[in-house]
């Protein structure tokens, strides 16, 4: 009978093989992809920002709106005027009749349509000067008025219509005494040709006589123009106006 013999091997070898076969396993499966990175670890944390002072109320005063020119107070600045309270219409009352009506009130529209073709031209030009003149006088501008109506006469010296508006512009710039010697040329001229004008010199003269009191000159004035032209109505109405004076 054969005897078996028994091979014993280490003991150590005995407890390495569970520890290979579970090293062998976890080689064979693969790798957990790596995570990235939290964005709450890298991004830092902003700090508070502090709430901005409150700035202090500037008071205005209701004095210094509008004094600067050009600028416009702001919301704010209105909202700290007071609004005034509504007042009534102040009640309409008539301005009082002045004591002479203007002559100018009569005068025709323009002296031009005296110009016909048998018209001298030198008489021509001087009618053409004192219309232009007539215009700068309404529109104030005296001293080109002036010019005109001085060239007028100069150039046709038995121009009354010339002569009447020196006398106007001197009455309107209260220079009197000149306003005076115009108008008595110019109503010494008209009287050999317009009964009319010499109505309206009159008249103006005696507007004149009557802005400075003289209401003895004045009412003899209106009388010379009321014969001259009895339809007048600056000359009736001065007249009747002195005529107890």
């Amino acid at each position: 009978m054969k005897r078996c013999t028994v091979v014993r091997r280490p003991r150590a070898s005995l407890l390495l093989a569970p520890l290979l076969l579970l090293a062998a396993c976890a080689a064979e499966q693969p790798a957990p992809p790596p995570q990235p990175p939290s964005v709450a670890e890298h991004t830092p944390t902003p700090k508070p920002v502090p709430p901005p002072a409150a700035r202090p109320a500037v008071k205005v005063e209701e004095s210094a709106v509008g004094e600067a020119p050009g600028l416009t107070p702001g919301p704010q600045v209105l909202a700290a005027i007071p609004t005034p309270a509504p007042q009534m219409p102040s009640p309409v009352v008539p301005a009082p009749a002045t004591s002479a009506t203007p002559a100018a009130a009569t005068e025709p529209d323009s002296l031009l349509t005296h110009i016909t073709k048998s018209t001298p031209p030198n008489v021509a030009a001087a009618l053409r000067l004192i219309e232009d003149g007539r215009d700068l006088l309404a529109k104030g501008r005296y001293d080109q008025a002036l010019d005109r109506f001085e060239r007028s006469v100069a150039i046709d010296p038995s121009n009354a219509y010339g002569y009447y508006f020196l006398a106007q512009l001197h009455y309107q710039t209260k220079k009197y005494d000149q306003a005076v010697a115009f108008a008595s040329r110019a109503a010494a001229l008209s009287s050999r040709t317009d009964r009319a004008w010499e109505a309206r010199c009159y008249s103006l003269q005696g507007a004149v006589f009557e802005e400075v009191g003289r209401f003895a000159d004045a009412r003899k004035a209106y009388k010379r123009a009321v014969d001259a032209d009895p339809a007048n109505p600056t000359a009736r109405t001065g007249y009747a106006r002195l005529n107890g004076k």
